[in-house]
């Protein structure tokens, strides 16, 4: 059906090549096609690449939200037009990106970008 579900990711590459960015993405293209926050985990090493994936993934929701055919949105509409198989229209990607939104600001506890530190402490933690 769609080629991000129930796949593990793995972005390897130096610093300033655009991981946060690419990830963002995917995790955005993830939401907007239906899948919850909670059955999400982004993973990454410091505390500011996870603040920073936070702030741009809230961002471009927000952003799509009220103009999903900016130009600048254009990587971002591509990666959910994949993800879902099939052209989506500026109207549905506005109304997912709004209900994504509401729902992660509703259950921000929920909201799994951590550091790998933190993931680990609280699969250890589990046990």
């Amino acid at each position: 059906m769609n080629n991000l579900k129930n796949s593990l990711i793995v972005c390897r590459a130096s610093a300033g090549s655009g991981k946060t960015f690419m990830l963002a993405a995917r995790y955005v293209a993830l939401l907007l096609s239906g899948v919850s926050a909670r059955s999400i985990l982004a993973v990454t090493f410091t505390n500011k690449a996870t603040a920073e994936m936070k702030h741009r993934i809230l961002e471009q929701l927000y952003a799509l939200k009220l103009d999903p055919s900016s130009p600048a949105l254009a990587e971002f509409r591509k990666a959910v037009e994949e993800n879902m198989g099939r052209y989506v229209a500026d109207e549905e990607i506005s109304k997912m990106a709004d209900h994504q939104l509401k729902t992660i600001l509703n259950d921000y506890d929920h909201f799994s970008v951590c550091t790998i530190d933190s993931f680990l402490q609280l699969l250890l933690g589990e046990v």
